[in-house]
Order: structure tokens, then C-alpha cells, then sequence
């Protein structure tokens, strides 16, 4: 018997060319781990003599095997490394071109590196340094929310929107959606272009010179917790943060009535965000708001939700309050209870 039966084997081509997936009839048989596997469904044949046969070379009228002096030479085999590269480089052009319908090299390099970036995360994340986790149809889910990311943060593919990917993939909305969201977890210091917190200073520090008298310090107080809440519920912050500060910005100013004079247009042009975009995200915040029912009393809903406005964003400040409070609790619990462990330690080696 042999322990390696990659080593019994080596890869060659048979007489009949490279091998191909029976399910997908275009998609070639990749060597790994002693096995055959197709990268697109993830059909997996195990190594054997049936598969791969010697090579050979009619001689002398007989048949002269691999390993003797008139056998071809061997064919030189891409590292496993190269071979994962240039599979993925072409399932992401198959799927830039059939969502977007382009497949210009700009646009294939940056949704190769973000699904590169989220493959080494997600294999971290479960154990699986080495081993390809993403093979099969999950793969193509997760390239289709690699393309949905791009599309997020290009001026010229933000009209293309999770249902126009679904349709044209056949993939359900939720499994890209849910791929999105991991990928964007995957993301955050590539895909900010500042932080909101940094952003929402400069917000604060431009209106403040602009019409000193009008900002109250509730307004500033309150917009951390408002762009806090909004991430917490998983709305795209991280993709347009100045658009949503700004958003943010105008609905605490609306709620408590100061800074109404300030020009949207003005704003816009000097932070290089459109005056559409700012007002989605006014209407997206406050929605998002009265969607909250566990914060609201009986009788808010979208329709009257800028009538309560003061009131939301002050049960925000209560709850992100209590949070932080059960976060400190929790700390300190940890704390002592290490400091507990600790001390039993050093009297039990004491004892020995």
C-alpha cells in the first residue's frame, strides 16, 4: 500500500485530454489533497488508477510505460497557489460580465482582492487556514456579493441594486445579502474612506463656522449615538459614511429645530456628496427609526415619524446609554473574576 497516493499517481494527462466535472461538462477536474475537484460545483473524485493513467508511446510494437527512456517528458503543473489565482480570476470575470456586463481589468482586480481579503478572513474565522472553504455553489453567492460590493462604492454601478443581481445570477436575494454582510465585516478598513467619527467632527466643525449661534451642543452630543444605532442595524454606513453623517446630521437637526438655515446644497458641494444621496439618507434614518418598535410607543410609524423625532433620538441616547453601562458591568465582572483565578493559582502553588 502507499500512504500518499498522490505519489502512486502523479498527474498526467490521459490519452483522452484533461479530465472534466460530469456535472458541469466545461469545467476542468482540479488536482488537490489526492483528489480531483470541480471549483464550480464542488464535485470531489477521489485520486485513483481509473483516473489517471500513464502515459506511453507505441514502441517496438508494444507499449513502452512512463519512466523509461522514450516516455515524453512530464508536463509541468501550476502550483496549487497559481491555480486557486487563475480559477478565481475567471469565475470573478464570468460574474462581473454577467452582472455589470463589462469585464474591464479595473473591475476584476478589485473584486478579486475584496474575495481574497474575505476568503483568508473567513477561513480564519472557522479554523480553516488550510484548507479552501469556499469552493462549490457558495462560491458563486459570494463572488455575486463581491460584485454587490464594488457596485456599493463605484459612482458609475450604484444604480445596480441586490434584486438586479439576483435576477441575473438566479441566486435568492437573502443568501447574497447574507454573503454582503459577512463580507463587509470582512471589509472595514478597506472599504471606509474616514471614519465616521472623524467625519462627523468635520460635519460639526463646518456648520459651527458657518452659523456659530445655531449649534447647541445637544446636536453635537447626539449625532455618535445616532450614527452608532444606524450601524448596529446594519445599514450601509461603511460604504457612504459621509453621505450618512450628513443624513444624520440634518435629521438631529430637524429633531431639535436648530441649524434650519443652513443650505443642503452648500453642504453637499463642500463634502462632495450629492443632495439626492443626503436626502435618502435622512429618509432612511428616520424609517429605520420608526421600524424600531421596541423603542417606540404605540401610534409612531413612518408616516409621522419626523413629528417624534426629539423623541426617538433621546430613547437612542437612553439605550445606547444602558449598553455601554451593561458593556462597563461586564468588564469589571471579567475583570474580578480573572483576579479570583489568579489568586486561587498562586495559593495552589504555594500548597505544592
Amino acid at each position: 500500500t502507499v500512504s500518499n497516493p498522490s505519489r502512486a499517481f502523479p498527474r498526467r494527462r490521459s490519452m483522452s485530454g484533461t479530465h472534466y466535472c460530469p456535472y458541469c461538462p466545461e469545467e476542468e477536474l482540479v488536482e488537490e489533497n489526492a483528489k480531483l475537484i470541480c471549483y464550480r460545483c464542488g464535485h470531489c473524485d477521489e485520486y485513483s488508477a481509473s483516473l489517471v493513467q500513464p502515459s506511453f508511446k507505441e514502441s517496438a510494437g508494444r507499449w513502452r510505460p512512463s519512466g523509461t527512456a522514450s516516455a515524453p517528458k512530464r508536463m509541468r503543473t501550476e502550483s496549487k497557489q497559481h491555480q486557486i489565482k487563475r480559477r478565481l480570476r475567471e469565475q470573478v470575470e464570468k460574474m462581473v460580465e454577467t452582472i455589470l456586463g463589462d469585464k474591464r481589468g479595473s473591475i476584476v482586480d478589485s473584486v478579486v482582492s475584496k474575495t481574497r481579503t474575505y476568503i483568508s478572513y473567513y477561513a480564519k474565522t472557522h479554523g480553516l487556514e488550510n484548507e479552501i472553504s469556499w469552493r462549490g455553489p457558495n462560491l458563486q453567492v459570494m463572488l455575486a456579493a463581491a460584485v454587490f460590493t464594488y457596485c456599493k462604492m463605484d459612482e458609475n454601478y450604484k444604480h445596480i441594486t441586490l434584486r438586479n443581481i439576483s435576477t441575473k445570477t438566479g441566486f435568492l436575494d437573502y443568501r447574497i445579502n447574507h454573503e454582503f454582510k459577512k463580507l463587509r465585516k470582512a471589509l472595514p478598513g478597506k472599504v471606509l474612506s474616514s471614519k465616521p467619527s472623524d467625519f462627523i467632527e468635520k460635519v460639526v466643525g463646518y456648520i459651527k463656522r458657518e452659523t456659530p449661534a445655531k449649534l447647541t451642543k445637544n446636536v453635537k452630543d447626539k449625532l455618535p449615538v445616532l450614527i452608532e444605532v444606524i450601524e448596529d442595524a446594519s445599514l450601509d454606513v461603511g460604504f457612504q459614511p459621509r453621505s450618512v453623517c450628513i443624513g444624520a446630521f440634518f435629521v438631529v437637526c430637524e429633531a431639535y429645530n436648530v441649524a434650519s438655515d443652513i443650505d443642503s446644497a452648500e453642504v453637499k458641494k463642500e463634502f462632495h456628496c450629492t443632495l439626492k444621496t443626503v436626502k435618502e439618507r435622512e429618509r432612511d434614518i428616520i424609517c429605520h427609526l420608526a421600524s424600531m418598535a421596541h423603542l417606540l410607543p404605540l401610534g409612531i410609524n413612518e408616516s409621522n415619524a419626523r413629528e417624534h423625532l426629539t423623541y426617538l433620538i433621546h430613547e437612542l441616547d437612553l439605550v445606547v446609554s444602558v449598553y455601554r453601562l451593561n458593556q462597563d458591568l461586564n468588564a469589571i465582572a471579567a475583570r474580578e473574576k480573572q483576579k479570583r483565578v489568579n489568586a486561587l493559582g498562586a495559593a495552589a502553588s504555594l500548597e505544592l
